[in-house]
């Protein structure tokens, strides 16, 4: 998951490179939606929800797997719809074709091209809200 705060302390570089490190974990998105300065969230592949999703406004860009034996679609559609009964703005890409990890360089789920795709919706996300020079 990347997070984003609002700060002039980001650099097109910094969000790039904590995104390709796509920091992963169920405890993420929870801890995330306690950061009073958070203004955006990005997860790849898990979901998670709860009560404390009420605990921020940010909107969630979520980038999930066709064919996915750890993150169902049914658990896809639950994340989705927590975030909206929570009031928070949601959108969610699902890749044709793919598999969990498909946007891991090291991992033979690999797909270049929907990793290429997701990437490039994360920095439009990101500097949609951050502004220009974040992303």
């Amino acid at each position: 998951m990347a997070i984003a705060l609002k700060s002039g302390k980001h650099t097109s570089a910094r969000v790039a490179s904590r995104l390709r490190r796509q920091v992963r974990g169920r405890k993420k998105v929870a801890g995330t939606s306690e950061r009073p300065r958070l203004v955006a969230s990005v997860v790849y592949y898990g979901s998670y929800w709860g009560d404390f999703l009420t605990g921020s406004t940010a909107p969630l860009l979520g980038h999930f797997a066709e064919h996915d034996d750890y993150e169902p679609a049914e658990s896809v559609q639950e994340l989705e719809q927590a975030f909206r009964d929570a009031g928070r703005a949601v959108t969610i890409h699902t890749y044709p074709g793919t598999g969990h990890w498909f946007a891991e360089p090291s991992r033979d789920a690999y797909r270049a091209d929907a990793s290429d795709l997701a990437f490039e919706r994360t920095l439009t996300f990101l500097e949609e809200r951050l502004g220009p020079s974040a992303a």
